[in-house]
């Protein structure tokens, strides 16, 4: 019969793998197992250790979810696109609550970048790419929509970027 022991080292590696959500639904899932299937003596040894193992990583660890959210309309809100843009290209006035200037996302001899205050957003007629400050910033920094959120939010707030959960 194997012999199984918890260790300090074995719960941190848990942890550091499974949110507490997920070991919940580890245990959920293990204790079904255990009930439904026929085991061999080894089996149900095992799924009773993985058991105490996910609830001992659960009670002994703090959960790694994010202390807060970043809500994306609010945050797109709170941003001046055309001062976003801005800063990346020089923008002109082109008619009401619209800028224009040339695309900083590729080698543009023409303004052919527009921006639109009062809608929120932004198009390209060069490059063919338009959207809101998150898509922006997405094909600047060739990013992820959460990289996107969590620069937008450090600019924003002048929070770390390790600090920003999303």
């Amino acid at each position: 019969m194997a012999s199984y022991t918890i260790t300090h080292d074995l719960c941190s590696h848990m942890s550091s793998r499974y949110t507490h959500k997920a070991l919940k639904h580890e245990i959920t899932r293990a204790k079904e197992a255990l009930e439904h299937f026929p085991h061999d003596k080894a089996s149900l040894d095992y799924w009773r250790y993985y058991i105490e193992l996910c609830e001992v990583t659960l009670a002994t660890t703090k959960d790694s979810a994010p202390s807060y959210t970043i809500n994306a309309s609010e945050l797109k809100k709170s941003l001046n696109l055309t001062a976003y843009i801005g800063r990346f290209t020089e923008l002109h006035t082109s008619g009401i609550d619209r800028y224009s200037g040339l695309c900083p996302l590729h080698h543009d001899t023409a303004p052919s970048l527009f921006v639109y205050s009062a809608r929120h957003d932004w198009y390209c007629f060069g490059c063919l790419k338009g959207g809101d400050v998150f898509n922006f910033i997405m094909f600047y920094n060739d990013c992820s929509f959460r990289e996107a959120l969590a620069l937008a939010n450090s600019e924003l707030r002048g929070s770390q970027l390790s600090e920003v959960w999303v």
